[in-house]
């Protein structure tokens, strides 16, 4: 090879060489500068790291919320770390926590959708899941769904002690509960939450399961465990959760104290529109749970504003809809409320129909929509929502509650209020102590409730304790106290006790004249008047002026245009009646006046229909008659709206005022006192409790008096027409039925109408009348006032009337056919005529009616051919019946008794003896006390005759038969009943009660009552049955054990003749608990026990008896009711269709009742009548040996025939 080719085979050698050399140095700086630059890489996320936890905790500590946000999206986007890194999650959960205090939705939802997706290892990263899981609980608790996020925090180690807390058992033994595993340092290591947030999430559970207490402290703990470097937002928003606990706890000035630290917080940083928004929400609730209307406005208006920059999927913008809604209703603006509330429901149809929590919060705002609207059926109906399915926060059913106990009371529903404001208060004492602000609450809602019965007493004591708990508070709010004072007083006003209604409105007056620091605050005005009211009362005139001047000095210190002249016109009003009581009438005239100027300022003029009644008053009485007579006839032109009055006990009284004024013919005057008895049925048909009724009562008594004065004034005329009677009976009857009514028909329907129809029929009536009664005050505004709402109210109302009436109808018609007492008692309440008893008296038989109507004693004697008036004025007519009365009871000796027995004569038989002398029969229906007078124990003899003994004595109507009612159309109801087959002719029961051999059973044994016994009882009922069967009439006799209510209730409709000899006993408060005693089995159907029959029990059972016989101590003793007469137990045998009774008025001798009974029954058994067979069987009685003394035998009456 020569050397150029070796030349070049070297060349190409070291080409080759650097070839690789050069190929390997730059595969080698390749491989360093990759390394360098993943190294570089490495390093630079590292720097990543710092950078942006730099920017993370600068962008937060500076309140910079948007930057703070941005920054962790960044990082976590630019970070390339695997997703299941514990890294990874500890930075979502701090980005959760920004969003959540800020409530940014997306950011919150797409981190704990993030989150979910990742796929973990349960054994290697069981803390991570509870980390996850934790979140996701906390964003259920967030977004309201309560139930999940308890459901989730039991799967959480830490949160165990959770699992007694799900809704469905949230109140259950909350007082024994054992708080000791919530002590804080076992959440102090937790590696994936702060302490903080814990306790936070803990006090805000509490708040929702009704345990402030607890909330409360939890939330100081959640304060004092943030971190030192907790930015102010993170400060303030704990700050917030603490002082919405203390607002639900009414702790308000501790919550106001704090709210001015945020304030100050918000105001230096400019913090975040929502965060603003919390801050401005606490500031609302506040004003809210004060009632400071306007306040309230002003600030919504702004909060609303501020509300516009949120997007519409935030919750608080949904809160604050609610919040804005409530602020709304409480300043009645209720077309912007609804507009509102229409809006909610259109923009959060979803959460409206997915989220229960949220729609429940809704349901509540209803039900304050419509209340304030005054649909309190509606607004009962959405709390109804709540409370049937309780998933909201506690207080939101507390609320439902109350709504419904607030909702009721407006529609005088007083027993359902009554059971509403119950169910709040126990709830209330559950979750919030029972020395808490709602509880005083409470307490009040229940005075006004029993103060709307006419239960005054009730109503006392409990503003009382209302008071009490105010006091324990640490700043009691003294307005709350000052009004509890006000309605104790207003009470005692009622109750006609003067000096005690003084007192708590001086108590009132110290107390509001230090809130407002002067006198001509308007808020006083109240006070003084009633202040004036009561000093006028106690006939201190001076006093009433100066406190009417003062409360009309509050009521003009407002500026004109917000002047209530209605209210002022009162005060006028007032200042003209004090006048009047002094008979100082042209000052009167003056004030009255003045009233009538204001009130005629007033859209609605019916105000000034009781001032011109007044006015009316005074010219009467100075003789003006004819300016009398146009002021009443003012009155009523300006009370009538439509064919309606808007005020009907103003109008009474002006009818009442016309009946009066002797200008006018009888018959004329007549017309007045019927025009003024058709109010009464009107008032009547709007009262539901037994206190109502019993008021109205003694009210109408006056009218009714007058008007009989004025129909006996007629019969001296010359030719008095038939008319004139009829109008006499027609006003003496219409006194006595209507509580009769009222309280027969309770006792039927509580006591035997099922719940759910019995529920039904109370609400009918009330609804009906409550639906009435809001037509006629929106009807009294003048048409050209009315607005687009009075307008709406009209129609909604008409249309319930027309429904609820054909429902009410509807049902009645139901009870009529399925009950046949409730169809007795339709038909024992209407009136008859004295041509319908004419047509029912035998020949030989008359009535005689006696009315008192103090003074005036009125007896009409009603005969086949016959009409008779008279008129008595006795003197201390009362006090002589009642001693008389106690004479009998307590067997007086002869002479005492000669002298009360003569002088009552005098009063009620010797006017009319005459008359009675001239019929075989007298139907006697005495009034009111006399029906506890056994007229034939009424003596002709003078205490002067010599030989006084029960055996002498002459006892006039002994000579006749005589028989009661208590009034003229049951009587005639009884007449026209048919005659029905009975398979006996006597059956009695007679329990003895004393020691027999059954008392050898042990089961009796045990439950013996501690009833005397009634050994001739046994012999009373076993010689009359023997009588019957003497003669080949069946007749049974049931003694000892089968005197019981079984066999009754087998046989008493079976029975031509009932006789009861046993034990009663009656209570004058409360007739409807009166009963008699026999033999039953408990309610295991295996001990044998004493058992009561109770009044209102029997008017769910058929007695047709043609005689029921109640041979039992006190059995006609019952509540004496002025116009009404005796309510007892022998009503309630009338009304389960008993025709004849007969019963004693005092305890009588178990011997002498055994030989009036046999002597009795002896006379029947021979064919004689009931009324009959009784005057011969006293007429023996009183000629005996032994029993000549009435009080033996003078004590049984006979109710019929």
């Amino acid at each position: 090879m020569d050397n150029s080719s070796k030349n070049n085979n070297s060349t190409m050698k070291n080409k080759i060489n650097y070839i690789l050399f050069s190929t390997f140095f730059s595969l080698l700086f390749f491989s360093f500068s990759f390394f360098l630059k993943a190294q570089d890489k490495i390093e630079n996320n590292t720097e990543n790291d710092s950078f942006y936890q730099k920017k993370i905790n600068l962008a937060w500590q500076n309140n910079q919320i948007d930057s703070t946000l941005f920054f962790y999206q960044s990082y976590l986007e630019a970070l390339n770390l695997k997703k299941e890194t514990e890294k990874y999650i500890l930075f979502q959960v701090k980005r959760l926590k920004v969003a959540y205090l800020v409530g940014n939705t997306e950011v919150i939802e797409k981190s704990i959708q993030e989150l979910k997706e990742l796929k973990l290892n349960p054994k290697k990263e069981a803390e991570l899941i509870h980390q996850i899981t934790f979140q996701e609980a906390k964003y259920q608790y967030w977004k309201g769904f309560y139930q999940k996020a308890v459901d989730l925090f039991k799967n959480i180690p830490n949160y165990e002690v959770l699992k007694s807390y799900q809704l469905a058992n949230r109140y259950a033994n909350v007082a024994d509960m054992n708080l000791d595993f919530l002590k804080i340092e076992r959440f102090e290591d937790t590696k994936f939450e702060t302490a903080s947030e814990q306790t936070e999430l803990l006090s805000q559970l509490f708040t929702l399961y009704g345990m402030p207490k607890e909330a409360l402290l939890f939330a100081q703990k959640s304060i004092d465990y943030l971190p030192q470097v907790a930015n102010e937002i993170e400060k303030v928003n704990v700050q917030i959760e603490y002082v919405e606990i203390l607002f639900f706890q009414n702790e308000i000035e501790k919550g106001q104290v704090l709210l001015s630290k945020i304030q100050e917080i918000t105001s230096k940083y400019a913090l975040q529109t929502e965060l603003e928004l919390r801050w401005y929400s606490l500031s609302l609730k506040k004003l809210l749970i004060e009632r400071q209307t306007k306040k309230i406005e002003a600030l919504s208006d702004s909060v609303w504003m501020l509300c516009q920059k949120l997007p519409t999927t935030s919750l608080l913008l949904q809160t604050h809809i609610l919040l804005r809604n409530e602020a709304l209703t409480q300043n009645r603006k209720l077309e912007e409320s609804e507009e509102l509330l229409n809006h909610y429901i259109e923009v959060f149809t979803e959460l409206y129909t997915s989220n229960a929590v949220q729609n429940q919060r809704l349901y509540a705002h209803k039900s304050l929509f419509y209340f304030y609207k005054q649909f309190y059926q509606k607004a009962i109906e959405y709390s109804d929502k709540i409370i049937e399915n309780p998933i909201a926060e506690v207080s939101t059913e507390i609320n439902a509650y109350k709504m419904n106990a607030l909702s009721y009371f407006k529609l005088r529903n007083y027993d359902s209020a009554l059971f509403y404001t119950e169910a709040y208060l126990d709830l209330t004492k559950t979750s919030l102590g029972h020395n808490h602000l709602n509880v005083a609450l409470g307490y009040y809602l229940f005075s006004t409730i029993y103060k709307g019965q006419g239960n005054l007493q009730q109503a006392i004591e409990y503003a009382k304790r209302a008071i009490e708990i105010n006091e324990l508070q640490e700043q009691p709010n003294s307005s709350v106290i000052a009004v509890y004072h006000q309605a104790i007083a207003n009470a005692y006003l009622k109750l006609e006790d003067s000096q005690k209604a003084l007192f708590h409105n001086l108590e009132s007056q110290k107390i509001l004249e230090k809130v407002f620091l002067h006198k001509k605050n308007y808020a006083l005005g109240q006070i003084y008047t009633n202040l004036g009211i009561v000093y006028r009362n106690l006939n201190n005139y001076d006093s009433a002026y100066y406190y009417h001047h003062l409360s009309l000095a509050a009521e003009n210190s407002l500026p004109e245009k917000n002047r209530n002249h209605v209210r002022i016109g009162k005060v006028y009003n007032n200042l003209g009646y004090a006048f009047e009581m002094q008979h100082n009438y042209d000052s009167a005239i003056y004030y009255y006046d003045k009233s009538l100027v204001e009130k005629e300022k007033s859209s609605q003029i019916w105000h000034s229909s009781n001032v011109l009644n007044n006015l009316a008053n005074c010219f009467e009485a100075i003789s003006d008659f004819k300016k009398a007579e146009d002021y009443y006839n003012q009155s009523l032109d300006a009370n009538r709206v439509g064919n309606e009055f808007a005020d009907l006990e103003v109008a009474l009284d002006s009818y009442k005022g016309l009946g009066g004024l002797s200008v006018f013919s009888f018959s004329q005057r007549i017309k007045y006192y019927r025009k003024a008895d058709e109010l009464i049925d009107k008032m009547r048909s709007q009262l539901h409790t037994a206190n109502d009724q019993l008021l109205i009562s003694k009210l109408t008594t006056e009218i009714y008096g007058k008007a009989l004065s004025v129909c006996f004034g007629a019969t001296k005329m010359k030719n008095v027409e038939e008319q004139v009677y009829e109008d006499a009976f027609y006003f003496a009857e219409k006194n006595r039925a209507f509580v009769l009514q009222k309280q027969i028909e309770e006792g039927l329907v509580m006591n035997q109408i099922p719940e759910s129809l019995r529920k039904q029929y109370v609400e009918y009536i009330s609804l009906i009348d409550y639906y009435k009664r809001e037509v006629s005050e929106l009807e009294q505004n003048n048409q050209e006032s009315r607005d687009k709402k009075i307008n709406e109210q009209l129609i909604y109302y008409n249309q319930q009337i027309v429904e609820t009436r054909e429902a009410y109808e509807t049902l009645k018609k139901k009870l009529s056919t399925n009950f046949t007492s409730f169809q007795n008692l339709q038909e024992s309440t209407k009136l008859v005529t004295t041509q319908e008893i004419r047509k029912n008296l035998k020949e030989d038989e008359q009535m005689l009616v006696y009315q008192w109507f103090k003074p005036y004693l009125f007896i009409q004697v009603i005969g086949k051919e016959k009409q008779l008036f008279y008129r008595i004025k006795p003197i201390d007519f009362e006090k002589i019946v009642k001693e008389y009365r106690n004479c009998l009871a307590k067997d007086c000796n002869t002479e005492k008794f000669v002298i009360q027995s003569n002088a009552l004569y005098k009063i009620l038989i010797q006017p009319i003896e005459s008359h009675i002398k001239t019929s075989k029969k007298n139907i006697i229906i005495p009034d009111a006390i006399l029906q506890q007078i056994p007229f034939s124990t009424l003596v002709s003899t003078s205490k002067k005759e010599n030989n006084l003994s029960y055996q002498n004595l002459n006892y006039p109507l002994l000579n006749y038969q005589i028989s009661f009612h208590y009034s003229s159309s049951l009587w005639v109801l009884a007449r026209q009943k048919k005659d029905i087959n009975y398979d006996y002719d006597f059956i009695g029961f007679a329990p003895v009660f004393g020691k027999h051999k059954e008392d050898s059973n042990p089961l009796l044994a045990s439950n013996r009552s501690n009833l005397s016994p009634l050994p001739y009882s046994k012999n009373e009922v076993e010689e009359v049955a023997n009588l019957f069967t003497l003669q080949d009439k069946k007749a049974l006799a049931f003694t000892n054990l089968q005197a019981n209510q079984e066999n009754l209730r087998s046989y008493a409709t079976k029975t031509r003749r009932l006789h009861l000899a046993t034990h009663s006993q009656t209570f004058t408060k409360t007739p409807f608990n009166s009963h008699i005693w026999l033999f039953g089995q408990d309610s295991t159907q295996k001990n044998i026990t004493t058992q009561k029959l109770y009044a209102s029990d029997l008017y769910g059972m058929s007695f047709p008896n043609e005689l029921v016989v109640l041979s039992s101590c006190r059995s006609g003793v019952g509540q004496v009711v002025e116009g009404e007469g005796v309510i007892t137990l022998t009503r309630s045998f009338l009304n389960a269709g008993t025709k004849n009774i007969i019963f004693s008025l005092w305890q009588i001798d178990d011997l002498a009742t055994k030989e009036l009974m046999t002597l009795f029954y002896g006379f029947v058994s021979e064919g004689k009548t009931y009324s009959e067979s009784l005057q011969l069987a006293k007429q023996k009685l009183s000629k005996s040996e032994k029993f000549n003394s009435p009080f033996y035998w003078a004590g049984i009456l006979l109710i019929g025939e």
